[in-house]
């Protein structure tokens, strides 16, 4: 995932430049992901939020080395995350912006995240990933991802806040394209804080919504529910989607299915099939695979779930027949501006 430039912007980059300058940037882009880690810490996007900063200042505020925070800082400058006129003080940009806490669509959460053990880890071991072409982050964190982050709450925390922040855009449109007339309930499955389905309340302000997800997501979600004062109309259940799910008419499967296999797939789509109220819709909304040689974000993350979590990246068909295969029959798909295609189903 690119921090600085979109992926597009990176490619027409690469491609402009010579081959052996062009591979360097390549084989050097794990120092900008470690980056953007520290950036986002030490909440330097927070503390230039209000004015011009010194490298002194930001370090005594969150107790770091001085002379570590000015190197750091000029390395943001090389890569736009800030500026400075007299190379002691710095000011932040609107590039740096996007890792402020609490901002609307803050990329704060994705940078700790990407930069953090479940993430980083299992990266280091891609090779062994490509010769057993299995996941690798039960050797290098001693159990399976979702484990791991029910044991460390802070890392969760940081996944919780990422699947918000990089998912804001998709909510956004989503909203504006998901007909929710006649609907009742809206359970939003593995959504995290709910996101997604307060999206769509906002739209429809007589729709109830779920969120629904994992117990230790649950205070996550709560908590996000009161803030955006909707516990009148937004409730918050905690449970497994392999088990079962709360019923409702419109389902809402946000970046779930490629976490997993297929069969894993399926038996998440058969217990919405078993729960679903007569009449009821399922929205899936992935990034789907296209052409060979399309832009590497789609591609880039079908490697990350191969080598973090054993799921994967599909073209439409591969979604449609595991749909098929939960007795649900799709209806409808639509491609939003951000790479992710909203596939609409109905139970057969």
């Amino acid at each position: 995932m690119g921090v600085t430039m979109s992926d597009d912007q990176a490619r027409c980059q690469s491609a402009a430049a010579p081959p052996h300058v062009a591979m360097a940037d390549l084989i050097n882009a794990f120092r900008v992901t470690q980056l953007t880690r520290v950036v986002a810490m030490f909440s330097f996007a927070d503390h230039l939020a209000d004015g011009p900063k010194t490298a002194g200042e930001i370090a005594r505020a969150e107790s770091i080395d001085a002379d570590a925070t000015f190197r750091i800082l000029r390395l943001c400058a090389s890569h736009g995350l800030v500026t400075s006129e007299d190379g002691v003080r710095f000011s932040d940009t609107p590039l740096l912006a996007t890792l402020r806490k609490n901002a609307p669509g803050s990329l704060r959460g994705l940078a700790l995240t990407m930069g953090g053990p479940t993430q980083w880890l299992p990266w280091s071991q891609l090779p062994e990933a490509v010769r057993t072409g299995t996941p690798q982050a039960t050797d290098v964190l001693g159990t399976d991802t979702w484990s791991y982050l029910v044991a460390h709450p802070e890392e969760l925390a940081h996944v919780v806040e990422a699947l918000d922040g990089a998912s804001a855009a998709v909510s956004s449109e989503a909203a504006g394209i998901i007909d929710t007339t006649g609907v009742s309930v809206a359970v939003d499955v593995g959504g995290a804080t709910g996101s997604l389905v307060r999206a769509l309340l906002a739209a429809n302000a007589r729709l109830r919504g779920i969120v629904f997800d994992l117990p230790k997501v649950e205070p996550h979600a709560r908590a996000e529910v009161d803030r955006a004062g909707l516990k009148d109309r937004l409730s918050v259940v905690a449970g497994s989607f392999f088990e079962s799910v709360p019923e409702g008419d419109l389902y809402l499967l946000r970046y779930i299915l490629h976490d997993w296999d297929d069969e894993s797939c399926i038996r998440i789509l058969g217990n919405l099939r078993r729960a679903i109220c007569a009449g009821g819709r399922v929205c899936v909304l992935e990034a789907i695979i296209g052409e060979i040689g399309e832009p590497p974000a789609v591609p880039s993350m079908d490697v990350n779930m191969m080598v973090v979590l054993g799921g994967r990246e599909r073209t439409q068909p591969e979604y449609e027949a595991l749909l098929t295969a939960a007795n649900f029959r799709l209806v409808k798909s639509t491609a939003l501006r951000v790479p992710v295609t909203i596939l609409e189903a109905v139970a057969c």
